[in-house]
């Protein structure tokens, strides 16, 4: 039995590993679906005149392009390295677990974070330490049990794109929410007038229809929800806070400090210095998501 516990397990984590991928792959439909729902069944199947047909199909296509750029580079984008300063070494692994109490141990932690220039500490007020990873985690920095490692400036872990949202995503996923409202709408302002001229006109064209109804029902749900969720960030990005912060604020050393350095910095921080780039799907993000100005 103990020679298969280790196959076992890794037909587990393979299982995992593609039951992960699956609202990746939902997600992947459904914009292939609505590619096919919008530009042939509506721009090739409804409008009757070529200029308003290019004109669609053209504005479609370069909301979608955006979007989907941004959702890419959302689930591709690998999330950085702790750098190995913050790692103890074997000697310092070995001293900390031979500390006899906890005050012992919240004083070696201390130690190894002030050599390291933590800012931020547990509830408990000790350095924040990863017993999985054998790090003293960076300020912002927190374990994710789904990625099963330390996140630099960790915001939440995203299944619909199998990755966390964090200091190297964070600026791809707000845009992926952005671009998804803007298609949403273009979709319902240049749909709705032909809604209920197909359902009064239906004859042959029910599949068409149909397809129709189902884009403009999401097209509206979708700014509703993701909007909403979209605003919820972009609040949380004005006060230079993640979600986990947000339910928890960080505790600092000295409690004056503050990550929140002005609403404009603090956006900058996130879409980097160059406004021309801030709605463009490349890295600009200002940092490197271990340290980060105080105020």
């Amino acid at each position: 039995l103990n020679h298969r516990l280790p196959f076992m397990g890794n037909c587990f984590q393979l299982s995992s590993d593609v039951i992960n991928w699956l609202p990746v792959l939902f997600g992947v439909a459904m914009f292939a679906w609505s590619y096919y729902a919008y530009v042939i069944a509506f721009c090739f199947g409804l409008v009757s005149t070529d200029l308003e047909r290019i004109l669609y199909a053209v504005g479609f296509h370069m909301c979608l392009f955006m979007c989907l750029w941004a959702y890419v580079q959302t689930i591709i984008t690998p999330i950085p390295v702790v750098p190995r300063y913050f790692q103890l070494n074997d000697t310092e692994h070995h001293m900390l677990n031979q500390t006899a109490d906890f005050e012992a141990h919240k004083g070696f932690l201390e130690v190894l974070g002030q050599n390291r220039g933590i800012l931020t500490r547990a509830a408990d007020g000790s350095v924040r330490y990863c017993e999985a990873c054998r790090l003293v985690k960076p300020d912002r920095c927190h374990h994710c049990s789904s990625c099963r490692k330390c996140v630099p400036k960790m915001d939440h872990h995203c299944p619909w794109f199998n990755n966390c949202v964090c200091f190297s995503t964070y600026k791809f996923f707000l845009l992926t929410l952005f671009y998804l409202v803007v298609t949403s709408v273009f979709v319902v302002g240049t749909t709705i007038g032909y809604v209920k001229h197909t359902w009064l006109n239906v004859g042959d064209r029910f599949a068409v229809t149909f397809h129709l109804t189902i884009l403009v029902i999401l097209g509206v749900v979708i700014p509703i929800f993701i909007g909403s969720f979209l605003y919820f960030h972009l609040m949380l990005v004005c006060k230079n806070e993640t979600t986990l912060e947000g339910l928890r604020g960080p505790i600092f050393k000295n409690p004056g400090d503050s990550f929140n350095i002005g609403c404009y910095d603090n956006i900058v921080e996130v879409l980097g210095p160059n406004q021309l780039l801030w709605l463009v799907p490349v890295s600009t993000s200002v940092g490197d998501g271990t340290r980060f100005p105080t105020r």
